[in-house]
């Protein structure tokens, strides 16, 4: 599989999200580790939870926008952080 066929798989799946323009899908970098050439499973997850594969404008919105939950970071802020439970409640409203 090359790596457009991986990616539209997975955009396809919901696991990443690729924002829509003009031809083609543009996928933000955060996603994915570098080292190990694989989507985060955290951002796999919550990019389901959101809907990605339906709403990707929102979703990129969720990801990058400061939240106040968060003390005004934004969630892509804390892949790798140690984190990941508190992306997991904010995203399927489990946060309270």
């Amino acid at each position: 599989v090359n790596k457009r066929e991986g990616a539209r798989d997975l955009r396809r799946a919901g696991a990443l999200l690729g924002v829509p323009v003009r031809n083609k899908y543009l996928y933000p970098s955060f996603q994915v580790d570098a080292e190990r050439a694989r989507v985060h499973s955290v951002v796999a997850r919550v990019n389901r939870l959101l809907g990605a594969r339906d709403d990707p404008w929102g979703v990129a919105s969720w990801w990058i926008s400061n939240h106040p939950r968060l003390g005004g970071a934004c969630p892509r802020d804390l892949i790798g952080s140690g984190q990941e439970d508190t992306l997991i409640a904010l995203a399927s409203g489990d946060d309270d």
